[in-house]
């Protein structure tokens, strides 16, 4: 049986079966085409290397899953230990678990090397991308060779108590000279780095295993090794907490602070918050860490612009001062349409601020005040960005027929927040259902009837209600046959109208 990835309990997947947009054919036979799948943060079928769609008698692409076959030849024997199908997508500890089932190997007592290499694959690595980096031989390419390694039983059990907890350095200080057991050893306690030799405070391997699970375990690193930029670079991004351990230096470097900044933003609490041009820097990569600068720079123009720049969001952490600013507020509206709500009082209310914001965010139009929403240009373009935000336009506005006449030829399902005299006003009616048929779902009975009389076929986009309103009917039928086919069939019985059904295919 064939290793396909774990999936959880209780949820299915469905095969894709539409071609993403990046999708790129195959070099060879036409019916065969490939992409690679894009690269996600989480999840079971992250990273995968790709999928193979097969084209079908009827025209139409089938999802094939892509598949190898893997065999496993043992690292000192040469010899064939086993062969199983496997799906590109599955991860080495999946395939360690049927390579145990199908061999009788203890799972902890196997590891899987790839041909040429020394360094053992992780539980973690995707078997698709292992085919591209040499597990594929030239003379198999639907094949992928790995070389299976069984350790000591005593000491792949020591391992493993090592990597579960069961076992610390405290009770076999002996294994704190070992690579893998201490490996193993501070992926589960990061605390466990201050029993080692220095030799393995000084890796960067070990070190970095520690500091992905608890930052404060770079305290423990070598002196030469937290002064490095660039390993504290790395260790700061998996672990924001790892700031406060890295040399003194390093902690007004830009470069560091904005690896830190990725992660987290928290990390402001751990520097000093008052120097200007790091600040600056900071926001200007992620805008939300205004929050933790110092109350003096949350009221600095240049340091606010820089960061509502990034992310319009930022605002709220402005300082009053700052939040009245128009520079500062355009940018950010620019940015997001959804800090308006942020924005002064006063310059809700400005015309400039405001187009901005609708214009990126429709939906802000809600935190306009008059004038501006009762201003036609300033709700075209919102009502451009999302269809329901005239319900926040003021009843002059949607009472004026001249501005209607104008929302909805940008957008005609807007006919929706029209005042009844105006969705029952031909003129206007026509101009929305010119602009998106859907739009006489709003109109009211007059405006059906008068449209229905020119163009029968239109009765489909009529409201459900009107679609079995008789004079609604009698008027589509009497223009076209064909509006039967939106017509209810005991309705269309009670009207005796069902002797035209045979009428509605034909013009």
């Amino acid at each position: 049986s064939s290793v396909r990835p774990q999936r959880r309990a209780g949820r299915r997947r469905r095969p894709r079966r539409n071609l993403p947009r990046d999708a790129a054919p195959l070099a060879g036979p036409a019916p065969l085409l490939a992409w690679a799948a894009a690269k996600h943060v989480g999840g079971r079928m992250s990273a995968v290397a790709g999928h193979v769609l097969e084209a079908t008698e009827a025209g139409s692409l089938e999802v094939a899953p892509p598949a190898l076959l893997l065999r496993v030849m043992g690292a000192l024997t040469a010899e064939e230990v086993c062969s199983l199908p496997v799906h590109v997508a599955c991860r080495v500890g999946e395939v360690k678990a049927a390579i145990s089932e199908k061999s009788g190997f203890p799972v902890h007592e196997v590891r899987l090397l790839l041909p040429g290499a020394s360094q053992r694959l992780e539980d973690s690595d995707i078997l698709g991308e292992l085919a591209n980096l040499g597990g594929q031989p030239a003379s198999s390419p639907g094949s992928l060779v790995l070389l299976l390694l069984r350790l000591d039983p005593v000491w792949a059990r020591d391992i493993d108590n090592l990597r579960h907890g069961r076992l610390t350095l405290k009770d076999r200080p002996d294994l704190s000279l070992e690579h893998e057991a201490v490996l193993a050893a501070v992926a589960w306690d990061p605390f466990a780095l201050s029993l080692v030799a220095e030799e393995f405070r000084a890796n960067p391997e070990v070190v970095l295993v520690a500091v992905a699970h608890n930052g404060e375990a770079l305290q423990f690193a070598s002196k030469e090794l937290r002064a490095d930029r660039d390993f504290a670079m790395r260790a700061v991004s998996a672990d924001h907490r790892a700031m406060r351990h890295v040399a003194l230096p390093l902690k007004s470097d830009i470069l560091v602070i904005g690896a830190a900044v990725q992660g987290s933003a928290q990390v402001l609490k751990l520097i000093d918050r008052g120097d200007k041009r790091l600040m600056t820097a900071v926001v200007a990569q992620q805008g939300r860490a205004l929050q933790f600068v110092s109350k003096n720079l949350k009221a600095d123009p240049q340091v606010v612009l820089a960061a509502v720049k990034q992310d319009g969001a930022a605002l709220q952490y402005a300082s009053e001062q700052r939040r009245a600013d128009q520079a500062v507020v355009l940018a950010a509206c620019a940015q997001d349409g959804r800090a308006l709500q942020m924005a002064a009082y006063t310059l809700r209310s400005n015309r400039e601020v405001v187009l901005a914001a609708v214009s990126q965010h429709g939906p802000a139009l809600r935190w306009a005040v008059e004038p501006m929403l009762s201003d036609t240009d300033v709700v075209v373009a919102a009502v451009g960005q999302d269809k329901c935000v005239l319900r926040y336009a003021s009843l002059a506005l949607r009472s004026s027929k001249e501005a209607m006449l104008k929302v909805v030829a940008r957008e005609g399902r807007s006919l929706r927040f029209a005042v009844e005299e105006l969705r029952g006003d031909l003129e206007v009616v026509s101009a929305a259902i010119f602009q998106n048929p859907r739009a006489l779902k709003y109109a009211t009975k007059v405006a059906v009837l008068k449209v229905v009389a020119n163009n029968g076929f239109a009765l489909r986009h009529a409201d459900h209600g009107l679609q079995r309103d008789p004079d609604v009917v009698r008027a589509a039928v009497a223009h076209d046959a064909r509006a039967l086919r939106h017509v209810d069939a005991e309705l269309a019985a009670a009207l005796g109208l069902s002797g035209l059904s045979g009428l509605s295919g034909e013009r």
